[in-house]
């Protein structure tokens, strides 16, 4: 199945069952990863991000790290930055997160 076509089934997953919630935040990692879709990966994002995860759906810093590299691919680098400092407020250690700013440029802010 190629990217086009996944993002395609998790729309209509989404779409059909809102509350679907691995859905919604699967739609956004997908465009943040092949940096596709931009506008309707960051949607998902920051709706799951108004969302409280539960049992095994991915934790919110990760949804902000996700979030910043759609806003990356969208050419939104202050956006990012402050979604990535946004996860590690609540995840100071991620690797991921930490990874990200210092390819921005630096620590980040405090």
């Amino acid at each position: 199945m190629t990217p086009k076509e996944t993002f395609a089934l998790l729309q209509q997953i989404v779409t059909s069952a809102p509350d679907q919630w691995e859905a919604v935040y699967q739609l956004g990692k997908l465009g943040a990863i092949t940096g596709q879709d931009l506008e309707a990966a960051e949607a998902a994002l920051r709706r799951y991000l108004e969302h409280e995860p539960q049992g095994t759906e991915p934790p919110l810093y990760a949804a902000y790290w996700r979030l910043g590299m759609v806003l990356e691919h969208a050419g939104d680098v202050e956006g990012a930055r402050a979604a990535y400092e946004e996860g590690l407020r609540s995840n100071p250690q991620d690797a991921d997160l930490l990874a990200a700013l210092e390819r921005m440029g630096g620590a980040p802010s405090r």
